[in-house]
């Protein structure tokens, strides 16, 4: 196609020695557009420059890695053709994948974490579906291994993420600058949707989809617009990070709407306390909820560890005494261990199960949607961020909590604010106060 030769013209480029003028090629598209042809295309051309040469491709894990060098590249690909023919050979083992010409050129596949490529020399490098790394392990690992080649050049190849892609971010920090700079040895290609563009509007489409109209047609992505979520549209047919409105656990605007800046809350009624831990039980989150002006009012404490917490909560039940109704905890989230404690000092604990916390998640969303906010919070910095970050894991027949795991950063905070809420509503359904507890 048109694009795939020009962007293969322009990454080849060379300079007065015959090297190639780019040491990093950062391509930024929506899918289905026919970058894993160019990505091969490249690959092979890579290896087919003069000396021998070794070529690197990495991508979500090792296993696709080897499955797209071995199998598509190697036996579906490069077996027809001619040229090329009776000129390689296939390994397949359980560490990865190798295509190996009789120069003793290669295309490897690589894992994909920080010990990937040490202790080789590499010439050419690939990150493909770049926006699946988390961290810059992968680059930092790579990077040393091209410093003393002559010509090198590492693509990075992806659509965007969902805000925790960090290789991506990185990267298109970096292209941002290259663009400008005229001493810069980055080439950039950028297809993708602007932050106010109509999704709906088939001019934009064609605008970020150079296989349009050739592989893809007008009537498919108006078909695939029906049924995806907006979130998932702009990233997989626009390459437009989603924001933060269109994937967030919650209602952004209707949280936004119960925030009462600038006014610390006061609890003095009755309240309800729950614990959370964030997935590797660094740090751990005490939530109270209590009632404000009849409305359920939230807030939180956060802080490093979880050894802090029994003792906290029962410091919380000597300055609340008998207003403290309920304390809320689940045990497979990590906290066993403070719950046993919390025993051992004679506070009893709601251990709740996976009915509650698919509840608590469902009253949440209730009480910060709509016209009318149902909780009251003070816009702590760890209870928005994590509102923001929140993503859903879905528990069956409708039903989802937070995802410790793909949300973005540590949704304890909200995943403790919930399960408070959800004990409070539990105990004052109406949102009054018990008679005697104030």
């Amino acid at each position: 196609m048109p694009w795939q030769r020009y962007v293969g013209d322009v990454a080849g480029e060379l300079d007065d020695q015959g090297r190639r003028r780019y040491r990093t090629v950062f391509l930024k598209m929506p899918r289905q557009q026919g970058k894993s042809w160019l990505l091969e295309a490249q690959m092979i051309a890579a290896t087919q420059r003069p000396g021998r040469r070794t070529v690197v491709y990495c991508a979500q894990d090792g296993n696709y890695a080897r499955r797209r060098v071995v199998d598509e590249l190697g036996r579906a690909k490069v077996a027809h053709v001619p040229p090329l023919r009776g000129r390689y050979r296939l390994l397949r083992g359980n560490n990865g994948g190798l295509l190996e010409f009789d120069d003793m050129s290669s295309i490897q596949a690589l894992a994909s974490n920080e010990k990937a490529g040490h202790g080789m020399t590499v010439d050419d490098a690939v990150l493909d579906e770049a926006f699946h790394f988390k961290s810059l392990d992968i680059l930092n690992a790579l990077q040393p291994t091209m410093l003393t080649r002559p010509d090198p050049q590492m693509w990075v190849v992806s659509t965007p993420g969902y805000g925790d892609d960090v290789l991506m971010l990185h990267f298109e920090e970096l292209a941002a600058i290259a663009v400008t700079d005229p001493d810069s040895h980055m080439a950039v290609f950028d297809w993708s949707a602007l932050e106010d563009d109509d999704r709906t509007d088939p001019a934009v489409w064609r605008r970020v989809m150079p296989a349009l109209g050739l592989t893809i047609t007008e009537t498919a992505v108006a078909d695939a617009l029906r049924v995806t979520p907006p979130a998932e549209f702009d990233r997989g047919y626009l390459a437009r990070r989603p924001t933060a409105a269109t994937v967030a656990a919650l209602d952004l605007a209707g949280w936004n709407e119960c925030a009462n800046r600038g006014k610390a809350l006061n609890l003095t009624g009755a309240v309800t306390v729950a614990l959370e831990v964030d997935v590797d039980r660094t740090r751990g989150t005490i939530a109270v909820a209590g009632d404000i002006d009849g409305r359920v009012a939230v807030i939180v404490n956060c802080e490093p560890g979880t050894r802090w917490m029994a003792q906290a909560v029962r410091a919380q039940i000597h300055a609340h005494g008998r207003t403290v109704v309920a304390v809320w905890a689940d045990r497979r989230s990590g906290l066993g261990g403070v719950i046993d404690e919390l025993a051992h000092l004679g506070v009893d604990v709601y251990e709740v199960s996976a009915g509650d916390v698919a509840s608590a998640a469902g009253t949440m969303f209730d009480l910060t949607s709509g016209d009318t906010a149902g909780i009251v919070h003070d816009g702590q910095a760890e209870l928005d961020t994590a509102v923001h970050g929140s993503r859903r894991r879905p528990l069956g027949d409708g039903a989802w909590t937070y995802s410790k795991l793909e949300s973005v950063g540590d949704v304890s905070p909200l995943a403790g604010a919930t399960l408070a809420v959800a004990a409070y509503r539990q105990h004052f359904p109406a949102g009054a106060v018990l008679a005697g507890f104030s």
